[in-house]
């Protein structure tokens, strides 16, 4: 028998055993279903399993050495891994630690890294790394746990520390072994050796034909253990060659470029957090791809200019893939942009930190511009100087409209979220006409979109919209005929018994013999707790959870039981259910406290966390947000304001808090550690029938269980009535998921099926779409609407080709759009106010309404401007305001803000003031705690409308302002830029509730709370412009802002700010000489009187300061062992990536020792050869 016909034979039988063995099948959910610890009656060997896993590791190993892309040796490997893992929580028998070893490797080689990690970290986090009962005598045993450490540091992907542990690796007392033991640890260090300079640099690659060398001397020596566990690491390193990073880019870029050599390394280095260098053990390599990585780099995303969908469940890599394209766009095209389009302000925050954390260690610009259709210089300054900018539709569309010049070099674009198109909203038609628009002007852009939660048809459709084809759509590759994701999830259902006053869960997915679903019995049950009143001294009786119709009970009490196994969410459909469960849920804890005087440390008072000291301000002390972040819980809905929103966030991410109670904010596309989603609600208003959409259902409980943090995800859903099983049925079954279908595509459907008369498609449909033609009307110069405009409008669009696939004419759509084109034209006669209006972003209806009031008003408007009252120009337009569309917001009713305008004039000013929260809560709760509409809304109408609206909706008044004064006046500002320095800046003003310009930039560049932005305001002395301002914050030392009066969580957002911020784009390619003042003599005793006896020509080593804790790239200058002072961060930066990732040295000569500045010392750094 040859190899080939072997190789067959035995994948024939392994597909045997996948595919028909019962028994097998029956025997791992059984052992799934103990390690979960469901109720069932056991019957399983553990021997036949662990005979099944070695066969199925060892045979799919061989069938991967010969075809790593054999769909029968990944699924046995895959299996063999379940098997495995299932035997370290059941076995009886076998060596658990050394079980969780083996799963770890074969989850590795199928390629299912996120739980090969996850895994192992789980056995070194709980008992250190595993070894061998080790007798001191026995050398050869010492030697097998050398060994096995280093296979678990390489599972862990700690590099680093392997490099360090293979260097210490020293054979001594060797010469009595067996020659084969000799030569196989002398081969395995080499390989060790060779991989880890390979892995970390991208050179040396001799490592695998050592590794194979030592697996054949393993063999022969006769060493069943080191034979098994290096035969299965042998076929590791040899997929390794398939997956990593520097063979897989190699084949498709040039990676000894610089900028792309510098990126594999910090990817593979990982030295750096966000804001603080990793320790040694902290250091978690990223050297290869998964599998839907791979899918998407050989579909040839980095070497053709196609557009694509990249359609995969979440955690499986998607903004990984995003990233590289974004780098390569860059590299490729180096005087371009790219452009990052999220669909929400807390998406665009988490994406611009991301991207910033390797980006702008290349030296490229990351910036983010959230909010609508304001803009002020600030935000102005950062998008031009911009790489990448990360930003919403809104801030896009404003953009494309007042500055079109910004888009004349833009090589990518990427749209994350990409199915809020489907959405029943007018920012989806926003966002599908942006597309629609950017794609007639970009003609050599490329287009890239994200989604997690869209079917095929769509992905396809979306695919044809973008490309012209259905085919350029990239999915996670089918693993034996199942789509790959990185961990798996569980699906139950909760149920009340009301008899045995406990509940129970169900995975009816999940079967054991004779077809029988798995369940946990008395998961939870009714506890009574005796308690002292402290009151009136009587003892009191609780039951808990109440009763079956208790829900937030029931949801509290899962919570309390899961938070061991890791991070809990509890999703409810409306925010006064999220807040009515933490109240329930903080009961709870005073019954058990009151009953035992114990609770879980995950509960205990602490006061400590931002997301504390941030909700104290907005909320007070008394509220039950507040209640619940003291006690580990956090609750998260819309209306919080953003910075209480992003500290609870940061907070949960960073597993400070544990359990979160939300409504579907949490679906916006952000990345938690969840282990558990708990479904308390659905429905949002029944009596309406409406309810959380199954896209956005599906969208968050993706986030259960996150790769690398849990092999598998569980999803509990409660079923207390009828209704619960009919919404289980609904929700849990994909084909429900709603199409990604256009709203004009919609809209063209209800008309024809007789929904809508064709009166109100008409006004529907002007709704939807005249801002964004008005625009493209003018931005291609239309002289007249006509069928050849039309078409071509059309015929960029994703409801072009829906219809088309239904079937559905486009005479009737193409005859309204006309008519509304044409309409813009028979009204607005002056060409120089089409121009404005089509910049605006409002509906005909409303520019005209604001151009009414500004002609009535013009004289008195002037005076206003010549004075620059920005305060009497803000009062006119919130009256203007009243009767905007764009303005007002379903969630207020118009006659309330008209009834109320004066107080709220009156509260917009104390913000703009920079009143604090406490002051702001107090005018509110006076002015409006009698009014059921306006009681308890100050952060929504803050939301809504000064961070949100408003901004927007002055940029625009003034647009149409400053053309009536030029019509009316001479001498007139022709545009913003030129308008008073109040009366430019109102937009920022209203937005950051601010009135102080150099307060305004902070807060465009990250400070996170207003009174930061106003203490480095008065910190600051320099020049108010905005690049001034920005050279001088990249700048910051934790001495410059040590005495603000400010806490400790603003002091670290500021420095984490200010490290990474890139003012001014720059490349390592070259290094010319640079010439600076040393920072920081005047800190240290030492350095002043190193500098009284320092001269002119002195030589200073550049070394680096890891101990820094406020910048990590924090560089030392040295005059023999002792500090002068520090490089100043902005050139820190670049100098300091080069000496980490490619060991570059550097020295500085003194060349000035200015005589009228004290402490001052200018040196030109060089550098040296290593």
């Amino acid at each position: 028998m040859d190899k080939e016909e072997y190789l067959l034979k035995k994948e024939s039988e392994l597909k045997d055993i996948l595919d028909n063995n019962v028994e097998l099948r029956n025997y791992i959910s059984q052992t799934f279903a103990k390690k979960i610890n469901t109720h069932f009656k056991e019957k399983f060997s553990e021997k036949y399993l662990w005979r099944y896993a070695l066969y199925l590791s060892s045979k799919g190993a061989t069938l991967l050495e010969n075809n790593p892309e054999s769909q029968v040796g990944i699924e046995s490997l895959r299996i063999a891994a379940e098997i495995y893992e299932n035997l370290y929580y059941v076995s009886k028998f076998y060596d658990k630690e050394y079980s969780l070893i083996l799963s770890s490797l074969c989850y590795d080689i199928s390629g299912y890294q996120a739980n090969a990690k996850c895994l192992i970290d789980k056995l070194v986090n709980s008992k250190s790394y595993y070894s061998l009962y080790e007798n001191e005598s026995d050398i050869l045993l010492k030697y097998e746990n050398k060994v096995l450490k280093t296979i678990q540091l390489f599972l862990q992907k700690k590099i680093n520390l392997l490099s360090k542990e293979i260097k210490h690796f020293e054979l001594n007392n060797i010469d009595n072994f067996y020659s084969h033991y000799d030569e196989f640890f002398k081969n395995y260090i080499n390989s060790i050796n060779s991989l880890c300079e390979f892995i970390l640099n991208g050179y040396d690659e001799e490592y695998l034909d050592e590794v194979i060398e030592s697996y054949e001397d393993a063999l022969h020596s006769g060493n069943v253990l080191l034979t098994h566990i290096v035969g299965l690491f042998k076929t590791r390193l040899m997929l390794l060659k398939n997956r990593n990073i520097w063979d897989v880019m190699g084949s498709q870029i040039d990676i000894l470029n610089p900028r792309w050599n510098n990126y594999l390394k910090l990817l593979s280095m990982d030295i750096y957090k966000s804001d603080k260098i990793n320790e040694d053990n902290e250091r978690i390599s990223v050297f290869e791809f998964w599998r839907s990585q791979l899918n998407a780099i050989k579909t040839g995303v980095l070497v053709n200019n196609n557009n694509y969908i990249i359609q995969m469940p979440t955690s499986a890599g998607k903004t990984f893939i995003a990233e590289i394209m974004i780098v390569n766009s860059l590299i490729n095209n180096p005087d371009s942009k790219c452009i990052y389009i999220a669909p929400f302000r807390a998406l665009t925050t988490q994406i611009e930190e991301n991207l910033s954390n390797r980006l702008g260690k290349l030296g490229f610009i990351v910036s983010s511009a959230s909010g609508t259709y304001e803009v002020d210089e600030y935000q102005l300054f950062l998008v031009e100087n911009a790489d990448v900018l990360v930003t919403t539709p809104e801030k896009i569309d404003l953009l494309y409209r007042l500055k079109p010049e910004f888009f004349e070099n833009i090589s990518l674009i990427v749209t994350d979220e990409s199915h809020i198109i489907g959405n029943e909203d007018e920012r989806s038609s926003l966002l599908e006409l942006l597309i629609v628009k950017l794609r007639k002007k970009l003609e050599n852009t490329r287009f890239l979109f994200i989604s997690a939660v869209m079917s095929e048809n769509d992905a396809m459709e979306f695919s044809k919209w973008l490309s012209g084809t259905s085919e350029n759509v990239i999915s996670s590759p089918k693993i034996y005929g199942r789509e790959w994701e990185p961990t798996r999830k569980l699906i139950g259902v909760y149920e009340w018994y009301p008899v045995q006053k406990s509940g129970k869960i169900t995975f009816p997915d999940e079967k054991v013999e004779g077809n029988k679903s798995l369940f946990l019995p008395n998961i939870i049950k009714q506890n009574v707790y005796r308690c002292l009143n402290p009151e009136t001294q009587r003892m009191n009786t609780r039951r808990f959870p109440r009763n079956k119709t208790a829900r937030a009970d029931a949801v509290s009490e899962l919570a309390y039981k899961f938070v061991d196994d890791g991070n809990v969410l509890i999703f409810t459909s409306r925010p006064n259910w999220a807040e009515s469960i933490g109240n329930v849920f903080i009961n709870s804890l005073k019954y058990k406290e009151m009953a035992s005087k114990n609770i879980k440390s995950n509960f205990k008072y602490r006061n400590n966390l931002e997301s504390i000291e941030m909700v104290n301000k907005w909320l007070g002390t008394n509220h039950i947000i507040t209640k619940c972040l003291k006690r580990g819980i956090g609750i998260h809905y819309g209306p919080l304001s953003e910075p209480v929103r992003k500290s609870i966030e940061k907070d949960f991410r960073e597993k400070r808090l544990e359990i979160l109670i939300s409504t579907n904010t949490i679906g916006q596309g952000i990345n938690f550690p969840i282990k558990t989603a708990i479904i308390h609600s659905l429905e949002i208003d029944p009596r309406e029938d409406k309810k959380v959409s199954i896209r956005d259902f599906w969208n968050i409980v993706g986030r259960a269980g996150r790769a690398g943090k849990e092999t598998e995800g569980q999803v509990i859903f409660l079923n207390l009535n009828e209704k619960d099983k009919e919404l289980f049925k609904e929700y849990t079954d994909k084909n429900n998921i709603e199409p990604v279908k256009s709203q004009i595509f919609k809209l063209v459907k209800d008309l024809f099926e007789d929904r809508i008369s064709e009166d109100i498609f008409n006004e529907k449909l002007e709704v939807l779409i005249e801002p964004s033609l008005l625009n493209i009307l003018m931005e291609e110069s239309v002289d007249t609407v006509d069928e050849n405009f039309i078409k071509s409008f059309i015929g960029h669009s994703l409801f072009k080709i829906q219809l088309e696939n239904e079937n559905y004419s486009l005479d009737l759509l193409n005859n309204s759009i006309m008519s509304i084109g044409t309409k813009f034209y028979s009204k607005i006669e002056d060409e120089k106010l089409r121009e404005i209006y089509s910049k605006t972003g409002f509906h005909l209806s409303s520019c005209i309404k604001i151009s009414d009031s500004i002609k009535s008003n013009i004289e008195k408007l002037k005076l206003i401007i010549e004075n620059d009252d920005y305060k009497h120009l803000l009062k006119c337009i919130m009256i203007v305001f009243l009767d905007i569309y764009e303005m007002n917001d379903d969630k207020f009713e118009v006659s309330i803000l008209e009834g109320n305008k004066e107080e709220l004039n009156l509260f917009v000013n104390k913000w703009i003031k920079g009143a604090s929260i406490v002051e702001l809560n107090n005018f509110w709760n006076t002015n409006f705690s009698q009014n059921g509409e306006l009681d308890g809304k100050m952060q929504l109408y803050i939301n809504q409308f000064l961070e949100y609206r408003y901004p927007w909706g002055v940029t625009v008044f003034l647009l149409i302002l400053i053309y009536h004064l030029n019509m009316n006046f001479d001498n007139m500002p022709k545009k913003v830029e030129e308008l008073p320095e109040n009366i430019k800046n109102l937009p920022a003003f209203i937005k950051h509730g601010l009135n102080e310009p150099i307060a305004c930039m902070s807060k465009t560049i990250g400070v996170n709370t207003r009174e930061a932005c106003l203490e480095l305001a008065n910190e600051y002395d320099g020049d108010y412009k905005f690049e001034e301002f920005i050279k001088w914050f990249s700048n910051i030392n934790l001495f410059d802002i040590d005495d603000l009066n400010i806490s400790e969580y603003e002091i670290k957002n500021i420095l984490y700010t200010s490290n990474n911020l890139n003012f001014k784009k720059w490349s390592s390619d070259t290094f010319e000489n640079i010439e600076c003042y040393v920072q920081g003599i005047v800190y240290e005793k030492s350095r002043v009187e190193l500098y009284n006896q320092i001269e002119v020509g002195a030589i200073l080593k550049l070394e680096r300061d890891f101990d820094n804790l406020y910048d990590i790239y924090s560089i030392k200058l040295m005059y023999e062992n002792i500090q002068l002072g520090f490089v100043s961060k902005d050139i820190a930066k670049k100098l300091a990536i080069e000496m980490d990732l490619n060991g570059r040295k550097f020295e500085s000569i003194i060349i000035n020792k200015p005589i009228q500045q004290f402490y001052s010392i200018i040196v030109e750094i060089y550098e040296i050869e290593n």
